[in-house]
């Protein structure tokens, strides 16, 4: 299995790609440690280093590799067989942002609510661009008690 899994801060990606790892004994990757720098929020790596590192692990026989980064899943998605796009409300992705993380600032949970109306970065937007592109096995999930439970991508 080859899959990306995209959606907005907040949709249950980390948690979904886990327990497809664990359902399917194949290694995910989270987006945030390939993009940043040393776990530092502040530091991104260079896009050439960022697509080098895709460029690996896309060309092993499985993956998983979750993130909102349209910009860097792009140029790697003809490598992935399935595209899984996580959809559910902004204000339960809020909600959950805030869970994960109480001290968030206001203006990423405005980020967050605003994914469907914003034009720039990972928003809806881009990773509907993503989702017509891409011609191979396509799930989209907007119901987060199915997101939450799921194990899964049959």
């Amino acid at each position: 299995m080859k899959a990306f899994i995209i959606g907005n801060s907040g949709a249950g990606k980390t948690e979904f790609a886990r327990k497809l790892s664990l359902t399917y004994g194949i290694q995910h990757y989270n987006l945030d440690k390939i993009y940043w720098h040393n776990h530092n929020y502040n530091i991104s790596r260079s896009s050439a280093l960022i697509n080098s590192i895709l460029g690996k692990i896309t060309n092993k026989s499985n993956w998983i590799i979750e993130g909102n980064y349209s910009n860097i899943i792009e140029p790697h998605i003809d490598k992935a067989q399935i595209l899984v796009w996580l959809y559910p409300p902004n204000d339960i992705c809020v909600e959950n942002i805030k869970k994960r993380e109480p001290d968030v600032s206001q203006a990423y949970l405005n980020r967050v609510k605003s994914y469907d109306m914003r034009n720039y970065g990972s928003c809806y937007k881009t990773h509907s661009s993503l989702w017509k592109r891409f011609s191979k096995k396509k799930i989209k999930l907007t119901d987060y008690n199915i997101i939450r439970n799921k194990s899964n991508i049959e």
